[in-house]
């Protein structure tokens, strides 16, 4: 990367330094796509959803769109 183009080094680096440390945690799609495993989050997502409407009819509120 152009280090004349980066505005804050500092956090240029401390970013990079996040990515190292979490590198083993960022899935790899293509080899997940490659292996048939699942790449989306709608099992995550739909469990969310559920606690969330369970917390609101347990407290008289409803989900609604306005």
């Amino acid at each position: 990367m152009d280090k004349s183009k980066v505005k804050n080094a500092t956090k240029l680096d401390e970013l990079i330094k996040y990515l190292e440390r979490v590198r083993n945690y960022i899935p790899n799609y293509a080899l997940r796509k490659k292996l048939g495993l699942r790449n989306s989050s709608n099992l995550v997502e739909k469990a969310n959803a559920v606690v969330v409407a369970k917390r609101q009819k347990n407290n008289g509120m409803s989900r609604r769109k306005y």
